[in-house]
């Protein structure tokens, strides 16, 4: 929270309008700068690109080692995005960098013919008059598609709360929270080894396969992939016990686990480490598990707000045209 507070503070004094977490800086190649979900607290400078204007892996690499000075590079074909990460300690000297990849990164795309996407995000057509925060970026848009487009995802986040389940999306959260235990199992079966991230896969999972299955999104939803979570995780321990000493029917195996003095300790040893792990996984999905309708609302009310305009230079030729024509003298009324 104290880093996003740092990056807005940033974006209010150099004049760039704030969304979310995202700082939106338009002109002749928009980009938006974020941080990055990482140890490190990366920043990401992006731009929205034809990428169709980069000629093959070639051109790729070049930019890549000529951008080597501003952070690590990376064009993106299927988001059409030129990204920037770059990561320093301490903030002035970060935003030093934030400021030089800001700068130069316009003059480089130029330098190799790359152009700035044109054409809206949303109806895949020319003749856009603003840009939006979409799909992770400031990108060229019709006001009129992004307004629709808003409006739409709203309606959906209103048709959840009011026609909204709880009992098919409890139990498709309870297989969603399953399928995510499958990478932990695999690593506890085969390589005796438990890695803490994979358990972040558990609640994910379950809370992807809640919200598909059209659960109402609100306060309760984190308790119900919560619970579903941890009854995976000891599902998950049986199942990597009765892997390793099972024998007979899994019920018998249950019991000479459980009920046996000398392996109580054990199972109750291993059921506790899957369950901190999986309480760690729970605080690593928090932020995505958690989100309710109301929540979603408020973001795609931010977003509609935080629209930025096209200057007259800003617009494709047609547009400008628009705008340099001379207005309609108004009619005067005829003489009686």
């Amino acid at each position: 929270m104290y880093i996003n507070k740092v990056l807005q503070g940033w974006a209010h004094e150099h004049g760039y309008q704030f969304s979310g977490n995202v700082a939106l800086i338009p002109g002749e190649l928009p980009m938006s700068v974020a941080l990055y979900p990482s140890n490190n607290n990366c920043y990401c400078v992006s731009a929205a690109v034809d990428i169709a204007s980069i000629e093959g892996k070639a051109d790729m690499k070049k930019i890549s080692k000529q951008a080597k000075h501003l952070g690590a590079l990376v064009v993106n074909n299927k988001t059409g995005l030129v990204q920037i990460t770059i990561s320093t300690m301490g903030r002035k000297r970060l935003f030093a960098k934030i400021d030089k990849a800001v700068a130069e990164l316009p003059e480089l795309m130029r330098e190799f013919g790359v152009k700035p996407q044109e054409i809206c995000e949303h109806c895949k057509e020319p003749g856009c008059n603003a840009f939006a925060l979409v799909n992770a970026a400031l990108r060229p848009v019709h006001s009129v598609c992004n307004n629709r487009d808003i409006e739409s995802q709203m309606q959906q986040v209103e048709d959840n709360r009011n026609n909204g389940n709880y009992i098919f999306a409890t139990i498709a959260a309870l297989l969603g929270a399953i399928v995510g235990a499958l990478p932990s199992l695999a690593t506890m079966i085969f390589a005796d080894y438990i890695i803490a991230v994979f358990f972040a896969a558990i609640p994910l999972v379950a809370a992807f396969a809640y919200r598909k299955a059209g659960g109402v999104q609100n306060w309760f939803m984190p308790f119900i992939v919560i619970v579903m979570s941890l009854i995976s995780a000891c599902a998950l321990t049986f199942a990597t016990l009765y892997f390793e000493f099972g024998a007979g029917t899994p019920l018998a195996t249950f019991y000479k686990l459980v009920f046996h003095p000398r392996n109580r300790m054990d199972v109750l040893s291993m059921l506790g480490q899957v369950l901190l792990f999986s309480g760690l996984g729970i605080v690593i999905a928090w932020n995505f598990m958690a989100k309710t309708g109301k929540q979603q609302i408020k973001e795609l009310e931010t977003m509609r707000e935080q629209v930025v305009m096209m200057s007259p230079a800003q617009q494709p030729a047609e547009q400008q045209e628009l705008h340099n024509q001379p207005e309609e003298a108004a009619p005067q009324p005829e003489e009686v």
